[in-house]
């Protein structure tokens, strides 16, 4: 990187600060009152510009940034059950497993009245010779056959998502507190059910 720019922009400021304080011992009235706003304003450009030099000369270490976004949904042709998985999204340094993923899925079943609200968690391994890239999102593994549960009468059904990205912190990033989402989706059977483009991740 070139530090040049910032080099020479903070020795012009230090020179001007040189020359407020000169300008300033030999003051009175007004004029000492306005220098004294531009000295501590030029101040804190000095400070500001010395912390921008010592980060372009010794840059900070770039972590991994995983980050929960949202979920997909993988219907079976059954129209009974679907797969879902979360999307992981990486905005910091290029980084692969292991570390563990924690999936939750909350829903009503009506077998009883009043109906049961049912909430499921499994963890799964995002394992090490998987990579997930800079700017790069990807789905975790595939939670299979969640049977889709309606109200009676209904065509659509309130599902619960939750995804804990790396739930045991053991890849250390820049940013914890994005690894965790809860989404709600009113889901609902599209009318043509396509086999996945892909197959699931052999995880």
């Amino acid at each position: 990187m070139n530090c040049r720019p910032i080099a020479t922009h903070l020795t012009q400021l230090r020179s001007l600060l040189s020359d407020l304080e000169n300008e300033y011992t030999e003051s009175r009235g007004e004029r000492k009152t306005e220098l004294f706003y531009e000295i501590r304003s030029v101040r804190q450009q000095i400070s500001s510009a010395e912390i921008d030099l010592d980060n372009c000369i010794h840059p900070p270490v770039l972590l991994p940034d995983l980050s929960a976004t949202d979920f997909v949904i993988r219907w079976h042709r059954d129209r009974q059950h679907f797969d879902f998985a979360v999307l992981m999204h990486n905005s910091g340094a290029p980084v692969s497993g292991p570390f563990k993923i924690t999936l939750g899925v909350s829903y009503y079943v009506y077998t009883q009245d009043p109906p049961l609200y049912k909430s499921v968690a499994q963890d799964f391994i995002f394992p090490s010779h998987f990579w997930i890239n800079t700017n790069d999102t990807v789905p975790s593994n595939y939670w299979t056959d969640v049977p889709f549960v309606t109200k009676p009468g209904s065509s659509s059904a309130s599902y619960r998502f939750d995804a804990i990205v790396d739930a045991d912190d053991q890849i250390m990033e820049s940013n914890k507190d994005n690894n965790q989402t809860t989404l709600t989706k009113l889901l609902k059977v599209p009318k043509i059910v396509l086999p996945p483009v892909l197959p699931p991740r052999a995880f």
